[in-house]
């Protein structure tokens, strides 16, 4: 079987993260599988190469890049792919300006748009493709407030790799004795303000607890300010350079506290690493959490709820490894690659029939 992935940016973003764990893991089991970046590629083009993967990255700068929208169009009509995956809203918009004809062909993933609604073009595209695949209950609704109601859709999981990378946990251990982990885009209503408020509250009860934020965005600059203008000297950016997964594994205890429906990545990799976390309550994440058993929900924007839960787990470890443990169980149950790779197997021969 062949299989083109097409994807606006292999960025740091939940939609190229599980291209790089799919495609390899796809043409492991005999696909041929190719991946076409609209945008800028970055350190998983190499090692999406390493795994077998051809990759074209077409470099796309500006608003119309005619070099760019031609060699799109000569893979899609080309390749002879039996399945074209399109991953993002963003990509899907460009693949129909220039191979409309292959709409029939395609699944999509992540059909929502960060912030806003579809358009009356993105609703009928989509309702031209072959399958909206959807991770969840949660993201379904979505789609259904929207408009999608009459469309095919599949659901299949997020994919976790069940890893534990934990080779930089001396180091963090060395500057950060107690340590919380954040991760995602810094954007509004990621709810990364909360959690400075939150840990300053903790700072109060724990001196050696520090607050370790990985990602960049446009919110860094005012999140920024507001730890100088108030001197919170526990709050800490690292950057979106690190290997996430490697903080996730070194936290005691890890933050997801979203005020919109985002975050199931972040919360799925720290579950994965058996990290205790608290999340706030909002659909995608109870999707994931049972709230006492493998994490805690907390009202979304409430920064003393999520400080007042990690209170309880810093000083009680011995509960803090238990929902690690069960958390841990559950994504590997659920959410761990071979098995959401076998589902999109199926799906993809299930398309091509």
């Amino acid at each position: 079987m062949r299989i083109l992935h097409v994807i606006d940016s292999l960025d740091a973003g939940g939609s190229a993260q599980q291209v790089r764990l799919l495609a390899p893991t796809l043409a492991g089991d005999g696909c041929t599988v190719d991946v076409c970046c609209l945008g800028s590629g970055g350190p998983i083009v190499e090692e999406l190469r390493r795994g077998g993967v051809a990759v074209h990255v077409l470099g796309w700068t500006r608003w119309l890049d005619a070099a760019a929208l031609w060699e799109l169009r000569r893979l899609v009509r080309t390749g002879g792919h039996d399945v074209i995956h399109v991953w993002r809203l963003a990509a899907l918009r460009v693949v129909a300006m220039v191979a409309r004809e292959s709409l029939p062909r395609i699944v999509v993933s992540s059909p929502l748009p960060s912030h806003g609604q579809l358009t009356w073009w993105d609703r009928w595209v989509l309702r031209r493709v072959k399958c909206v695949a959807l991770a969840g209950e949660a993201e379904r609704q979505r789609c259904m407030q929207d408009g999608l109601s009459d469309v095919r859709w599949q659901g299949v999981p997020a994919a976790v790799a069940l890893d534990r990378r934990s080779a930089s946990a001396v180091a963090w251990a060395t500057r950060y004795p107690r340590r919380i982990a954040c991760a995602g885009r810094l954007e509004r209503g990621r709810g990364f303000r909360e959690a400075i408020w939150a840990v300053d509250i903790l700072g109060q009860i724990f001196p050696d607890l520090h607050l370790l934020i990985a990602g960049a965005g446009p919110r860094r600059p005012a999140l920024q300010e507001m730890i100088d203008r108030l001197a919170i000297r526990n709050a800490h950016f690292l950057g979106d350079s690190i290997v996430t997964a490697n903080l996730l594994a070194a936290a005691d205890v890890c933050w997801v506290p979203t005020r919109i429906d985002r975050g199931r990545r972040a919360a799925l990799e720290a579950m994965a690493m058996g990290r205790a976390v608290v999340a706030s309550d909002v659909p995608c994440l109870r999707e994931l959490i049972r709230d006492g058993e493998t994490g805690y929900l907390v009202t979304p924007g409430d920064p003393v709820a999520i400080a007042r839960r990690t209170r309880a787990l810093l000083r009680d470890p011995k509960l803090c490894a238990r929902v690690g443990c069960a958390a841990q169980e559950e994504v590997q149950a659920r959410f761990g690659l071979p098995r959401v790779a076998t589902r999109w197997h199926c799906l993809y021969n299930d398309l091509a029939a």
